[in-house]
């Protein structure tokens, strides 16, 4: 009986052969899975950015339109929150004594000037920690005009790194009313980029800072 397949070996891969496989394949996973792991982080902190945003733009825009002044109250109310860090201090009518409670972000354990760097200027020492692990500062216990520059900082990951501004972090800045958002410069400039101003919206910080400018836009699939 012709068995003719039986006439025809297989030849395997030698050791070494598979050994330089190995080799090539670690060489190509070196280069490709840094930077998945990086895509992957950039693209769930924008997720979680931009959830952030479109949150606080809706309890901002009607703190303002009702006179709420007592931002973190309405921060409290409205977000998922798991640690609330604002200093409130109330002065006793009967003795005058002025009394501070709770602690402001720094001190709370909202953030951490050591790993995710100190607080940009104007941003008040005020915010909350949300369930997602995400930081939002800049809720003031009052704001203390009608007409007012409100600015905020957004961190996707508390103190996960990378803790970069345009990677997991994020410079933002809103007005309070119409009249003042269609008169201050900053609101002008990003007003003339294209950017809705309104009372509320969170928008970039400035459009000078460019890390910012550019994740905004992408979470948003640009202006």
């Amino acid at each position: 009986m012709n068995l003719p397949c039986l006439n025809h070996f297989t030849r395997a891969f030698t050791l070494s052969e598979i050994l330089i496989i190995l080799g090539i394949m670690g060489v190509l996973s070196a280069i490709t899975l840094p930077s998945f792991f990086e895509n992957q982080t950039r693209n769930n902190c924008a997720y979680v950015i931009k959830s952030s945003i479109l949150a606080s733009n809706s309890l901002l825009e009607d703190a303002f339109a009702f006179g709420r002044t007592n931002l973190m109250n309405e921060a409290v109310e409205r977000l998922t929150t798991i640690r609330n860090c604002s200093t409130v201090v109330t002065t006793d009518p009967q003795t005058n004594i002025t009394t501070t409670t709770g602690l402001s972000a720094t001190a709370g354990g909202c953030w951490n000037t050591t790993s995710q760097q100190a607080l940009p200027t104007g941003v008040a020492n005020a915010g909350v920690l949300l369930k997602n692990n995400a930081v939002i500062l800049g809720f003031k216990p009052a704001v203390l005009s009608t007409d007012e520059l409100i600015r905020f900082i957004i961190d996707a990951n508390g103190v996960a790194g990378p803790n970069s501004v345009g990677v997991d972090q994020i410079n933002l800045v809103t007005c309070t009313t119409t009249a003042f958002c269609q008169s201050n410069a900053t609101m002008q400039t990003l007003s003339a980029q294209g950017y809705k101003v309104v009372p509320g919206q969170l928008l970039p910080a400035s459009v000078s800072d460019l890390e910012s400018v550019a994740l905004y836009d992408r979470v948003f699939d640009s202006i």
